[in-house]
């Protein structure tokens, strides 16, 4: 069994507004990407400072473990929220997340503390399946003041999956898109009507 963490809490600064609840389909974000990934696991929730602004979604919501803002962070309070050993953490603001492709990555996970795709353009840490094992590392990182994700990975048993694997599952790669700014969220929005039309 696996937990499914998605992240929303971050400043969203580039987009003007909490991107969580950019509209999507008729719908905030945050609720396309819960909807897509409460099917992987009984124990799916939002990571984030503020429960009451997710309410509207009937889900749990961890709030942040430690107050500042930062990804590890983000990362740190899933696992010390998730119901189980292992628990998939993806960023509140990617449309195009892949069912098997994540399922792929989970089935992994048994065999090591972390399971994250590395693309040639780097890897993909909020795309990424982690254990309980991290907790004690990341604890050490976060008491140093630091937040940099990969820095604590050295301390742990990570499978890396390379970008010949993930294409797949997921050919272009569009479950790594993600969206900061307006720009990037309109350009999106074109991607899936395009994907929309040609379905047709």
């Amino acid at each position: 069994m696996i937990s499914v963490a998605i992240l929303a809490g971050g400043l969203s600064s580039r987009m003007g507004f909490n991107k969580a609840l950019a509209p999507w389909q008729g719908r905030p974000l945050i609720e396309h990407i819960f909807t897509t990934v409460r099917a992987l696991s009984d124990d799916a929730f939002i990571v984030s400072k503020d429960q009451k602004l997710f309410g509207f979604l009937g889900a749990k919501v961890v709030e942040d473990a430690v107050p500042r803002h930062s990804a590890l962070v983000g990362i740190y309070s899933a696992l010390r929220g998730a119901r189980y050993h292992y628990c998939l953490v993806v960023a509140c603001d990617m449309p195009f997340l892949k069912l098997d492709l994540l399922r792929y990555l989970a089935a992994l996970a048994p065999h090591y503390d972390v399971v994250m795709p590395v693309l040639k353009r780097g890897p993909e840490p909020l795309h990424a399946v982690y254990s309980k094992a991290c907790l004690g590392p990341i604890e050490k990182l976060l008491a140093e003041e630091e937040d940099k994700i990969l820095l604590f990975l050295p301390a742990v048993r990570v499978r890396y999956v390379e970008e010949e694997i993930i294409r797949f599952f997921d050919p272009e790669l569009a479950s790594f898109v993600n969206v900061n700014t307006p720009q990037e969220l309109e350009e999106a929005r074109k991607k899936e009507e395009r994907k929309w039309l040609l379905s047709r």
